[in-house]
């Protein structure tokens, strides 16, 4: 999905955030949590897949003869270590024993179970992995984030961002953290206007789930100082794109002569020679190709399919949707000859400008591209068009 200039806004504003809120170390975590409720029976427990381990169980009578915190706390760690056992046991993949040591035995109480977690992983996707191995041998299990106290972005934060919105929060009666430039509270306790407010969240909301879905942010909330807050934290990705996006905005200043590139171009596979992407404005021709460059054509972007690769995805794991083929080469860059300018396409087959005398040699052309000069530079060298320089490279590839 293609990201808004609102939903890059956010992820800047983020990764600004993150040293002035005292999280520059900060980063959701999630981990695969196996629980065994205290009133489940021996029986109950069993399952096909589980191991042969006998785990003792907590019913209300067992309860009633919690007399002292220690019993209860050594009767809670004897029911832990079982349920450890039974991870060891059925070779479970990647857990953490260590993870809750510490027993509370008011938890316990409270909330009647036992748990034991994985080692905890960076993306959500890798530990819904290691879910879907304990629970196919046979373990209740739930898929746990964290996030660290606080957010990289309050809502409060976000709405500041659209200019509309901005001028109609009132903040001062609001707690504030004012070392921090935080606002605690809602948008509805900002935003007198009922009508304005809801439709101030609806954008901030929308903008939210979009970065959500795409893996770059987790939604967090809370209360501080008893005002309730919501926001986000950049996850792993996100944090990825956010400072690449602040890099290449620094780079855009710093040379305000260079020139732009006259995109967006279209993307042909040297393996199937399908075109289904086109480069979004976020692509440049010095920039490493990330995944936030490229975009669906029309015609398959109303059929809602989806890029098979992350926003921040680079590398070797830029492919065809079509083929799977790998685009890019060693240095990040695309791969010489697939971009294609489609006003070009529409034309009839494009030969060496023969007023200037410009014809390509076969030989030279190859070793320039070995040295890894760059089209534009080959096409002036030989007096043509870019295109041509892209059909005669295409025609090399073909007869190899």
């Amino acid at each position: 999905m293609n990201l808004t200039e609102f939903d890059m806004q956010i992820l800047l504003k983020a990764l600004e955030n993150r040293a002035g809120h005292g999280r520059d170390n900060v980063l959701p975590k999630w981990r695969c949590i196996a629980i065994q409720r205290f009133d489940q029976t021996p029986a109950e427990i069993e399952t096909v897949n589980a191991p042969e381990v006998a785990t003792p169980a907590f019913g209300l009578s067992t309860m009633m003869t919690m007399v002292s915190a220690a019993d209860i706390h050594n009767r809670a760690s004897s029911a832990r270590a079982n349920l450890a056992t039974r991870l060891e046991a059925a070779r479970a993949k990647d857990p953490d024993f260590g993870s809750s040591r510490q027993v509370d035995p008011e938890m316990f109480i409270r909330l009647g179970f036992v748990w034991v977690g994985s080692r905890p992983k960076l993306s959500k996707a890798d530990s819904e992995e290691v879910a879907k191995d304990w629970r196919n041998k046979g373990f209740e299990v739930f898929v746990h984030c964290q996030t660290g106290d606080g957010a990289d972005l309050y809502e409060l934060q976000a709405v500041n961002l659209i200019p509309k919105f901005a001028k109609k929060a009132q903040l001062d009666h609001l707690p504030s953290d004012s070392n921090r430039g935080i606002v605690f509270g809602t948008i509805e306790a900002a935003i007198p206007d009922e009508k304005i407010a809801a439709e101030a969240w609806k954008e901030v909301d929308t903008a939210f789930q979009t970065l959500e879905s795409e893996g770059l942010v987790v939604r967090v909330q809370g209360v501080n100082m008893g005002a309730r807050w919501q926001g986000i934290s950049l996850s792993h990705e996100g944090l990825a794109v956010a400072k690449d996006m602040k890099f290449r905005l620094r780079q855009q200043s710093a040379d305000d002569a260079k020139p732009k590139g006259v995109g967006p171009f279209h993307v042909c596979c040297p393996n199937c020679k399908q075109v289904f992407m086109k480069t979004t404005d976020m692509y440049t021709e010095d920039s490493p190709v990330h995944g936030y460059m490229l975009e669906f054509l029309p015609q398959y972007k109303k059929l809602k399919w989806s890029l098979p690769f992350m926003p921040s995805a680079i590398g070797q794991n830029i492919t065809c949707p079509g083929c799977s083929c790998v685009l890019t080469g060693t240095n990040n860059r695309f791969l010489d000859g697939i971009l294609t300018d489609p006003n070009e396409e529409e034309k009839a087959d494009i030969q060496p400008d023969e007023s200037t005398g410009g014809k390509i040699d076969d030989e030279a052309l190859l070793k320039m591209v070995d040295e890894g000069k760059p089209q534009t530079e080959i096409a002036r060298f030989f007096q043509v068009s870019k295109q041509a320089v892209n059909k005669k490279l295409k025609a090399l590839r073909e007869a190899v």
